[in-house]
Order: structure tokens, then sequence, then C-alpha cells
């Protein structure tokens, strides 16, 4: 009974150094197999259709694949690991820092607009009261003209009929000039106060961009570290992106720690630890994202 236990014992050890053997080397060399995927839950709130969603997942392996000429990836509806989209509060901060970003660029576009009225108005106005100025003074000039001669003819004891006539004309003249001149300087005051009270609405405009962009940097200023997707083993689990071409770089992350991948120092690299610099307009995998690959699964791939 006793040499039987120790048999028992003896085999139990020799089969998990097998399977200690078999999982070093499964481990030490990823690639080897094809990573077979479906797409699991999805939540609607995310804004996108559970179609769309494995569309994406398929386009974004050519990002790894195309470098270095292999499949790695395969969609089966049928494969057990699946891409899952969870919602939780890293989303609805995303959907949080969405509304308040439109919130800015509306206020700004408002902001803008008022300040080309403002300015258009301004340069208006100052040439109103240039306008104003000139005809204000070629006024006073008559009037003083007019004066003048008119106190001359005076001490004389009267003007001939002539220029008794034509000094009643330039009276009258200078009369409708001066009405005309008044309800322009009203018309020029009136037009200040709107000015006014247009760089007042900009500036309380301004006041509110400050602080909606205060808060906004508050929230979400920070570079994004990656935690908007997870690695499991079994699994690629989603908590968060913005725009399509943010979840194509989560969706790429997670395929390199799938292929066991490490992060790496490259700041635009699909394996760097933040959400910052990557070209997410054209997301392609860096020198240290290939070289990654190959020191893990023994890859050549195409330098460019």
């Amino acid at each position: 009974m006793h040499k039987m236990k120790k048999l028992f014992t003896l085999i139990v050890i020799v089969y998990l150094l097998a399977a200690g053997v078999l999982y070093v080397q499964s481990y030490s060399n990823p690639c080897s197999r094809q990573l077979v995927y479906t797409v699991g839950s999805y939540d609607p709130r995310f804004g996108i259709t559970k179609d769309q969603f494995a569309n994406l997942i398929q386009e974004t392996e050519a990002v790894w694949e195309s470098r270095v000429n292999r499949d790695l990836f395969r969609y089966d509806p049928n494969a057990k690991f699946r891409f899952n989209l969870v919602f939780d509060e890293r989303q609805q901060k995303t959907l949080d820092e969405r509304e308040l970003r439109q919130k800015i660029d509306l206020t700004e576009e408002s902001y803008d607009k008022l300040v080309g009225q403002y300015n258009n108005l301004t340069f208006q106005h100052k040439a109103g009261i240039s306008a104003y100025d000139a005809a204000y003074a070629d006024y006073q000039s008559r009037l003083k003209d007019y004066n003048a001669e008119v106190s001359e003819w005076n001490k004389k004891g009267g003007a001939p009929s002539e220029d008794y006539k034509r000094l009643n004309a330039e009276k009258q003249q200078l009369n409708t000039e001066s009405r005309r001149l008044e309800q322009e300087r009203l018309a020029l005051n009136a037009e200040a106060q709107d000015i006014n009270a247009l760089a007042d609405r900009i500036n309380e405009i301004a006041q509110k961009l400050n602080l909606d962009v205060d808060d906004y940097n508050g929230k979400f200023g920070t570079s994004k570290r990656f935690d908007q997707g997870t690695y499991t083993g079994e699994a690629i689990n989603i908590y968060q992106f913005n725009e399509e071409a943010d979840l194509r770089l989560v969706i790429a992350h997670e395929f390199g720690h799938a292929l066991r991948l490490e992060h790496v120092e490259d700041p635009k690299a699909i394996m760097y630890y933040l959400m910052e610099k990557q070209d997410l307009a054209n997301l392609t995998a860096t020198e240290a994202d290939l070289q990654e690959l190959s020191g893990r699964c023994g890859i050549n791939y195409e330098k460019q």
C-alpha cells in the first residue's frame, strides 16, 4: 500500500513537470498558433454595433500581420476566445468628456463668431467717427466764416440784397448740417453702446469658456493609461474608447498582449503604456513594437 502511494506521487510529479515544459514552450513562442477569436458581449451604449465591432477587430489584425507576413489572428464566430465590450465608469467618463468637449467647441464657435462681429463693428465705428470728425470740422469752419461775414455786414449797417440772400441760404444749410451731425453723433453713441454690450458678452463667454476648459483639463487633461482594455488569457475586454481610431489602438494594443508582448519605451508605439503620441490616423507597428514581437516570437519583420 505504501509503495502504491509512492508510485502515485511520482506519477503526479512527472505529469506536472511535463505540463510545465509544455506551458513554457507555448509561452516562449506565443505566435506558433493563431489566436482564434469571436465577439462576445457588447453594450450598445458604446455607440457601435456588434458587426461594426467585429469588422474593426478583423481590420486591426493587419496592423501586426502586414509587417511580419503571417496570419497571427483569425475570426471564427464559434471561437472560445472572445472580445467583449464592457461598459463601466471608464466609458461613462469618456461620454462625459465628449459632451463637455462639444460644449466647449460650441462656446468657442460662438466666441469666434462674436469676436468677428465685434471687429467688424469696431472697424466701421472708427470709420464713422473719422467721417463725423471731418464733417464736424468742415461745419465749424463754415460756421466761423458765416458768423465773421455776418458780423462785418452788421458793422456796416446791413448787407446788400444779393449778399443777404446768399447768407440766408448758407444759414439754412448750416442748420441742416447741424441737425444731421447731431443725428450722426447720437447714432455713433448708440453704436458705441452696442459695441460695448457686445464686448461684455464676449468677455462673459470668454470667462465661461475658460471655466469650461479648466474643468475639462482638470477632469480629462492627463494622458490615458492603457486600462481601456485588458487581456485575461481567455478574452480581451475593452472598457473605454472615444472614437473608432481610439478603439483600433486599444484592439491592437491588446492583440499585442495576447501575443505576450510587454510595454515598450517608444511613445509612438502601439505597446507604449500610454495612449499619447501614437498616430491614430495611420496606426502602424513601430520598430520598437516589432523588435518586441521578434524577440518574443522569433519572427522576422519588414523594416521600413
